[in-house]
């Protein structure tokens, strides 16, 4: 068995990470860090952890101490909100939408800072970054439309697309931002082809993919 630890935005980000680790592994555990999750976590808002909050967590003890008890760690974070001072990452250059390989890397150097680097070079075999530019929404959309294509770089409005997909159905999932709804929502990840044909519409999930494929499994 393969542990990952999971420091996330949101609970909801918790679910689609989670189905997409259940695809790549045959025998794993997963243990959220950050937000703690328990029985109420099913009603709770995506927004009871943030941004914020996980770029606090990755510089704590507990966020080094995660790796004597986890094989890996996954940090994810949004980039919808990337342009808040305390972020700092420019989303466009001259008002025109920036590549998203050029966000994730900016991102991803920011996440490595507040780790620190001396221990991500340690350590950076075991520690996967999950960023979602946009949101993990936008993760979503290639399971739920087969209209979105890698090359619509609409990232900022994949929060109210998907709700607007979700309503023209009946019955559950909604988008209600639940663990419960989210977990249903993204369970065809566990399809391998499901989730690299996702990936290939998607140029921040096939970065995760990636990370995933690169992965040396612990003797």
């Amino acid at each position: 068995m393969v542990a990952f630890a999971l420091v996330t935005e949101g609970i909801t980000d918790q679910a689609v990470l989670e189905n997409i680790l259940y695809c790549w592994f045959d025998d794993v555990e997963i243990n959220p860090l950050n937000p703690l999750r328990d029985a109420t976590d099913t009603h709770r808002a995506a927004s009871f952890s943030n941004w914020e909050k996980v770029l606090e967590y990755c510089q704590q003890d507990e966020f080094k101490a995660s790796l004597q008890f986890n094989e890996f760690v996954i940090v994810q974070i949004d980039t919808d909100t990337a342009e808040h001072p305390n972020f700092n990452v420019t989303l466009t250059n001259q008002g025109v939408e920036r590549a998203p390989i050029e966000i994730i890397a900016d991102v991803k150097q920011l996440i490595v800072q507040k780790i620190g680097n001396d221990f991500y070079q340690q350590y950076h075999a075991q520690i996967l970054i999950a960023v979602a530019v946009g949101s993990t929404e936008c993760w979503l959309l290639p399971l739920h439309s087969k209209d979105h294509h890698k090359t619509d770089n609409k990232v900022f409005s994949c929060d109210k697309k998907l709700k607007g997909l979700l309503a023209l159905r009946k019955g559950t999932p909604n988008s209600e931002k639940n663990h419960k709804n989210y977990f249903e929502l993204s369970k065809d990840f566990r399809k391998r082809k499901t989730l690299l044909d996702a990936a290939k519409r998607n140029e921040s999930l096939d970065d995760f993919v990636t990370q995933l494929q690169t992965i040396t499994m612990p003797t």
